[in-house]
C-alpha cells in the first residue's frame, strides 16, 4: 500500500468511524490494486454491516447507463444525435422541437414530472401516466437556450431505446453492458422492496438516524432505478473509459463538455457531469431516498473514486473533494464545528431569523421556527424532517453575521443582519453547494 492509499483510508475513518458515512468505498489508481472500506450498518435494527459485497440503490448513475445505450444505438447506426425527438417519441407535444442530444444534456427545456404537484414517490407511475402530465406543461425555455435538469429527459431517452431494439429496457442493459461485462450484483428495481445483500436507507430527523422515506422505482424509469455495489461500479466506470462498450468516438462525444452548469461550476456531458474543459474528467452522482451516490473518475491518469452510501444525508460531495486533494498531494480540508457551540445568542435576534425562506434561484423553501430560546429548521436538502423538527445551533456570530449548524447533518446557515436588525442576506450550505434565500 502506497503513502497516499494510507492518507486515504485515514481520512475515509474520520468519516466513517464517526458516523458521517455509512456506506461503502472505493477508490483505483493506475498500476496499484484499488482500496476498498466499508462502513456502519446495512440493516441497523438487526446489526447487519456494510461490506464490500453491499448492494445500494445509485440513483441518477442510471442515467449513465441509459447515456451509454443510446450510444451503442447511434454506433448501430439506428439514430443521430442532432434526429428531432419526433421521428421516435411522437406522443409528446413538443418532441418536433428538440433534438436527441438535447434530451441527453438536459438542454431540452422539458420540466421534471418529479417535480409536478401530482407526482407522488410511492404511486407505481407509468410511461403514460408521465406523458399525460408533461403534455399539459410547457417547455421551460426553448429547446437549446439553457440548461435544466429533468429526470424526464432519460425516462423519454428510456422509451426511444425500447421503441428502436424492440426489447425492454432492462433487457437491453443486461444484453450489451450487465451481461457483457458481468455485472452481477447491478440491476433494475421494481419497487421498493429490498433483496438478499442490500442496505436499507437511512436519513436524519431531529431525532438521529432514522429509516428513509420509501420510493416507488416506477418513476425513475430509466433515469434513477438501478442498484449496484462498489466492485460493479468499479468493472463498468473502467471498461467504459478503456473503450470497451463503445468505441472511444463515441466515448468522446459522451464525455464532451457541453452546457455551462453555473451552480456546479462544470458542464453537462451525456448521463455525466464534465469537470474540465478538455473533458478528461467526469463525475455522477445519484440521490433517492435513503442512499447517495458519487463517481469520480480522472480519465486520463486513470483514477477514481466510488462512493456509494445508505444515508441520504451525508456530504458525499465534501468527501470526494476531500480524497482528490490527497490523490494530488495536497492536504484535504476537515471541518467539524461541534465544539464549537455558542450558546448565548439573544432571543430576539433568533426570533428575528425565524420564519420561511425561499431560494432566489430553485424557488425551493424551508421554513425556521422558534421555541424556548432554540431554532429548528423543517428541511436539509431534499430531505424533510419526518419524526422531530431539525435543531440548529450557533457556531459563529460577529457584530452582524452568525452562522448556525446541524450537527450530524453537514448543513449550515449564515444570516447577515444591517444595523436595526433586518436580515440583509441568508444562504444555506449543503455539501457544496451554497445557495442565496431571501426571507418572505
Amino acid at each position: 500500500m502506497n503513502e497516499s492509499q494510507k492518507k486515504i483510508l485515514k481520512y475515509l475513518d474520520l468519516w466513517g468511524n464517526t458516523s458521517r458515512f455509512d456506506g461503502t468505498a472505493m477508490i483505483y489508481q493506475k498500476n496499484t490494486a484499488p482500496i476498498i472500506k466499508s462502513y456502519g450498518f446495512a440493516d441497523v435494527l438487526h446489526h447487519v454491516k456494510n461490506n464490500h459485497e453491499t448492494i445500494y440503490h445509485v440513483g441518477s448513475f442510471t442515467k449513465l447507463f441509459t447515456a451509454v445505450s443510446i450510444m451503442i444505438l447511434y454506433e448501430q447506426g439506428k439514430i443521430k444525435l442532432d434526429d428531432r425527438l419526433s421521428m421516435y417519441i411522437d406522443e409528446f407535444q413538443h418532441a418536433n422541437n428538440m433534438t436527441i442530444h438535447q434530451l441527453l444534456t438536459h438542454t431540452s427545456g422539458i420540466p421534471d414530472h418529479t417535480q409536478d404537484a401530482l407526482y407522488d414517490p410511492n404511486e407505481i407511475m407509468t410511461y403514460e401516466m408521465m406523458m399525460d402530465r408533461i403534455n399539459n406543461k410547457e417547455l421551460h425555455f426553448m429547446p437549446g437556450e439553457a440548461y435544466a435538469y429533468s429526470n424526464t429527459n432519460y425516462v423519454i431517452l428510456a422509451r426511444m431505446i425500447e421503441k428502436l431494439s424492440k426489447m425492454d429496457i432492462e433487457t437491453f442493459y443486461k444484453q450489451h453492458i450487465f451481461h457483457v461485462l458481468g455485472l452481477n450484483s447491478t440491476g433494475v428495481t421494481k419497487s421498493s422492496e429490498l433483496m438478499e445483500r442490500f442496505a436499507k436507507g437511512y436519513t436524519y430527523s431531529g431525532e438521529g438516524r432514522i429509516p428513509s422515506k420509501t420510493f416507488h422505482m416506477s418513476g425513475a424509469y430509466g433515469s434513477g432505478f438501478l442498484y449496484s455495489n462498489a466492485h460493479d461500479v468499479y468493472t463498468f466506470i473502467t471498461a467504459l473509459l478503456k473503450h470497451e462498450i463503445i468505441s472511444k468516438e463515441s466515448l468522446d462525444i459522451l464525455l464532451k463538455p457541453y452546457h455551462y452548469i453555473w451552480y456546479l461550476n462544470a458542464h453537462a456531458g451525456y448521463g455525466c457531469t464534465i469537470l474540465n474543459t478538455e473533458g478528461s474528467q467526469m463525475s455522477s452522482n445519484g440521490l433517492i431516498y435513503g442512499y447517495t451516490f458519487q463517481l469520480w473518475a480522472d480519465v486520463k491518469n486513470e483514477r477514481g473514486i466510488i462512493l456509494l452510501s445508505n444515508n441520504d444525508t451525508t456530504a458525499i460531495g465534501r468527501m470526494t473533494e476531500g480524497i482528490i486533494q490527497i490523490l494530488n498531494n495536497l492536504e484535504p480540508k476537515h471541518e467539524r464545528f461541534e465544539d464549537d457551540v455558542i450558546n448565548d445568542v439573544a432571543s430576539d435576534l433568533l426570533k428575528a431569523i425565524a420564519g420561511s425562506y425561499r431560494c432566489q434561484h430553485t424557488g425551493a423553501m424551508f421554513h425556521i421556527t422558534y421555541h424556548m430560546d432554540k431554532l429548528y429548521v423543517d428541511q436539509l436538502w431534499a430531505q424533510t424532517y419526518q419524526e422531530k423538527l431539525f435543531e440548529l445551533v450557533c457556531v459563529y456570530k460577529s457584530t452582524n453575521k452568525y452562522i448556525f449548524i446541524l450537527p450530524d447533518c453537514e448543513g449550515s446557515f449564515e444570516f447577515t443582519f444591517d444595523d436595526i436588525g433586518c436580515i440583509t442576506h441568508a444562504s444555506y450550505t449543503y455539501d457544496l453547494f451554497t445557495l442565496p434565500y431571501e426571507k418572505i
